[in-house]
């Protein structure tokens, strides 16, 4: 039980931390100087990323189970978007897609 507790709450800390670029970003965008319409591609590189990691790490996350590095991964990539730089931000983009990847694959094993 403790452990789909534990997979459950990555799974959400994870999606929180993916989908908040989509809250945030009228606010966002006029902090930064770019239009709104821009956050479709910060979704895009993030879901690329997602993907990627997903498939690399399948077979990782398979035989070692899952760690706390998807965490980490998302938690860095809010810090580095929290720069507020253009050029950051999709490089925050690109660390929170690869921490989601392997998130994904730890919960389908459960």
């Amino acid at each position: 039980m403790l452990q789909l507790i534990v997979t459950i709450t990555v799974q959400a800390l994870v999606s929180l931390a993916s989908l908040s670029a989509l809250v945030m970003a009228p606010d966002a965008a006029a902090t930064i100087g770019i239009p709104t319409r821009y956050v479709g591609v910060f979704i895009g590189v993030l879901s690329g990323a997602a993907y990627f990691s997903g498939f690399v790490c399948c077979g990782r996350v398979a035989r070692y189970g899952a760690s706390q590095a998807p965490l980490v991964l998302c938690a860095v990539g809010l810090a580095v978007a929290a720069s507020g730089l253009g050029p950051m931000v999709i490089l925050a983009a690109v660390l929170i897609g690869l921490g989601y990847g392997p998130a994904l694959d730890g919960e389908a094993l459960v």
